[in-house]
């Protein structure tokens, strides 16, 4: 399944978004410009309805679940705001940011691969359209890999709390 977006638009999950490609055949999330750059479409911003569950063992347990997916040439490939994700063999490829967290809680990110963005990971010192920034709490980068982006990881302290930070 291929979805392309273009210009000032989003998938806003204010839902269960379950995004569950396979090895061979994955969900690609992409621009619909002939001519794909970074920020090309807003990206996947999953809301507070929208989160996931994550097991003591960092296994699945319920909400969104995003697998076997692509997600390239957006402004915020995923952005999470106060809630919990699980995300695991996902690919980031050419966005500005891959993935912004905000307010976050129970962030899984496994195995997944981040390439050619500006950030592959990002956190944001300010509000961002009215989202406050606030704790970020129990998240978990792991098995994943980093290839070309400009900063693979940036997380600004300014003015928030990091607790149970895992690469």
């Amino acid at each position: 399944v291929t979805i392309k977006i273009g210009g000032n638009f989003f998938f806003r999950i204010e839902g269960i978004l379950d995004a569950v490609g396979q090895t061979n055949s994955k969900i690609t999330f992409e621009t619909n410009s002939a001519i794909p750059t970074k920020n090309d479409w807003i990206g996947i911003q999953i809301r507070p309805s929208g989160g996931s569950v994550i097991n003591n063992d960092l296994s699945y347990a319920s909400g969104t679940k995003i697998i076997y997916t692509v997600i390239k040439n957006a402004s915020k490939g995923i952005y999470i705001y106060n809630t919990g994700a699980y995300i695991t063999n996902t690919e980031f490829d050419n966005n500005n940011y891959g993935l912004e967290f905000r307010s976050t809680d129970n962030v899984v990110v496994d195995n997944c691969l981040f390439t050619n963005n500006n950030y592959g990971t990002y956190t944001e010192y300010e509000s961002y359209s009215g989202d406050p920034t606030s704790q970020i709490l129990n998240t978990y980068i792991q098995n994943s890999s980093f290839t070309a982006n400009t900063i693979g990881n940036y997380f600004f302290l300014n003015q928030r709390e990091f607790k149970n930070l895992n690469m």
